[in-house]
């Protein structure tokens, strides 16, 4: 088993409890974390380079994910809406893949509208970032 393998459980078990701690304070019951949107230029379909919201990342190594999110309820795995989208112009991401992966209950989504049915419902329970 790798090292990261080894030490993974540990730092979500930290970033799960600290989410524990900041629910509880904030009267919250679930997390929603989202990795971020790309980017177009003006006129153009050439999006900027991605660059994943570091809470995105703090809880996973999915630095090259747009629109995938991130659903935790206390005491709950947690869930991993990941956006692979059918694309005949671009090659579509990988399968999720690693040591982090059987830590998350993973669901493929192929248009980001698809995410909704995904997480919880919008109320003033749920925390997003």
């Amino acid at each position: 088993m790798s090292r990261l393998a080894d030490l993974y459980p540990q730092h979500l078990a930290h970033v799960t409890a600290a989410a524990d701690r900041a629910l509880a304070r904030a009267g919250r019951e679930q997390l929603v974390v989202a990795s971020g949107r790309l980017r177009y230029r003006f006129l153009d379909d050439l999006a900027y380079p991605f660059k994943a919201n570091p809470h995105f990342k703090w809880w996973l190594p999915l630095t090259d994910a747009p629109d995938c999110w991130i659903a935790y309820t206390p005491g709950q795995r947690p869930v991993l809406v990941y956006h692979q989208p059918a694309d005949y112009w671009h090659v579509p991401p990988a399968d999720p893949s690693g040591y982090w992966v059987e830590h998350f209950d993973i669901r493929v989504i192929r248009d980001p509208a698809e995410a909704a049915r995904h997480l919880p419902a919008a109320s003033n329970r749920t925390a997003l970032i």
